[in-house]
């Protein structure tokens, strides 16, 4: 069955706050939650994983401010590398939890 279809018979829950989970986890103060996606994937699909278990049906990407002018040639991680460990994590996520 599809989103489509699901829309129709019931609510769809997504997954909450990215940015609380992390700091909770370790992120500190101005680092960019993006390199997580990279440098600290258990925690990403950790924290997917609790949202799903949780009952979210749908789960977003931790991308939340992650865009050129912060991931950049002059950056130690990139935009696409760091977008591609974002969707990579939570589809683990997801492939871990069963819900496909």
């Amino acid at each position: 069955m599809g989103i489509r279809e699901d829309w129709k018979d019931k609510i769809l829950v997504f997954d909450g706050g990215m940015g609380s989970l992390l700091q909770e986890a370790g992120l500190k103060p101005g680092e960019l939650p993006g390199t997580w996606n990279i440098t600290h994937p258990e925690e990403l699909v950790k924290i997917h994983r609790a949202y799903l278990e949780a009952g979210a049906d749908i789960v977003t990407t931790n991308t939340f401010g992650v865009d050129r002018l912060k991931y950049n040639d002059s950056t130690e991680f990139q935009l696409e590398p760091v977008i591609r460990a974002a969707v990579a994590n939570a589809k683990e996520a997801i492939r871990q939890s069963g819900k496909q």
